[in-house]
């Protein structure tokens, strides 16, 4: 599921690109999306582990009170999940995958969220994805937001799509945030496309 403020700049993104891998920065026009602005971000990449933000939306920066404008986004989170975004991360580099997170949130007091974020590929002056227009939204409604400090502490679940050409995505890669191999799945057709669906579980296995 994507939440509307994130559906509607994935449905603007994939406009602007016109059937290519990723639109250029310079298509991406504020305006168009002024709405949806505030919880919007874009992330220069330098490599896989060194996503510095470029632009950090308003209502982004409060809801976590801090501004995260020249901050290293991967430093945001624990270790263990630095190194499953950074693992995704090359996929949009290279192959121009669209990903999908659902994060948790913490705060003090015990006080948790859930966010939903996405990252979309960009390209800024070649051909290479070497820009990421991305947006955070919560899952519900959290009163306290923007009272209280929140950091980032787990990757509840990742999903990757790729874009060919069309509105449609291929079949969608889903892993934990702990990156278990599963080899047992099945494959869901619904009316447009495929879904790879995976048992739960995890083996020792590592990458």
């Amino acid at each position: 599921m994507v939440l509307k403020h994130n559906k509607e700049l994935l449905d603007y993104w994939n406009q602007v690109r016109q059937g290519r891998q990723a639109p250029k920065r310079i298509e991406i026009t504020p305006s168009a999306i002024s709405h949806i602005l505030p919880t919007t971000f874009i992330l220069e990449v330098r490599n896989r582990e060194k996503l510095y933000f470029r632009l950090a939306g308003s209502k982004m920066c409060e809801m976590f009170t801090q501004d995260f404008r020249g901050v290293n986004f991967l430093n945001c989170w624990p270790l263990t999940e630095r190194k499953i975004l950074a693992r995704h991360i090359t996929q949009l580099i290279v192959d121009g995958a669209v990903i999908h997170i659902i994060s948790q949130a913490s705060a003090p007091e015990g006080h948790q969220a859930q966010f939903e974020i996405l990252f979309l590929p960009m390209t800024h002056g070649g051909k290479t994805i070497d820009r990421i227009l991305g947006s955070i939204f919560p899952t519900a409604d959290y009163p306290w937001l923007g009272i209280k400090k929140l950091e980032f502490q787990e990757i509840k679940e990742i999903h990757m799509s790729y874009f060919r050409g069309s509105s449609l995505p291929e079949p969608e890669e889903k892993t934990s945030s702990k990156l278990a191999f599963i080899p047992h799945q099945k494959i869901v057709e619904g009316k447009n496309c495929q879904f790879r669906v995976f048992d739960g579980g995890k083996t020792d296995r590592s990458q």
